[in-house]
């Protein structure tokens, strides 16, 4: 399952699945166990994709109307970067979601089950009470 819209490159969850098996394998080939992992997202919020997030709502049944909605609310985040006095042009943000927004952590919980279901059907990991 590749979530990238350019087959030809992986995606970022994908990547993050290649590291963890990396990981793993290093361990266990020179005769340790790997108990656990931890994944740090916390810059994760500034680099979520748009395109890869709205693709994620829509696989998690967010209807359409809403999707559109944001859609349409993230396509118009626009920045210009302010040096020395200058300000460059202005151009478009197309990853990070949205800092403060009342909508910004569930979105972001969508985006990221993505890769909580990869790594479950991947067969890696324990199982704690039967889940």
């Amino acid at each position: 399952m590749n979530y990238s819209l350019d087959s030809r490159r992986p995606s970022a969850v994908h990547r993050l699945y290649l590291h963890y098996n990396n990981v793993v394998e290093y361990f266990n080939v020179r005769g340790s166990s790997v108990l656990a992992t931890a994944l740090d997202i916390t810059k994760a919020f500034d680099t979520v994709k748009h395109s890869l997030l709205f693709r994620s709502l829509i696989q998690a049944g967010v209807p359409t109307w809403i999707v559109l909605l944001i859609v349409n609310w993230y396509s118009k985040l626009s920045v210009a970067v302010r040096w020395n006095g200058a300000i460059s042009r202005y151009f478009a943000v197309k990853s990070g979601v949205r800092q403060g927004s009342i909508l910004t952590p569930s979105l972001f919980t969508v985006f990221i089950n993505v890769l909580i279901v990869r790594l479950r059907e991947s067969g890696d990991g324990c199982i704690i009470n039967n889940q």
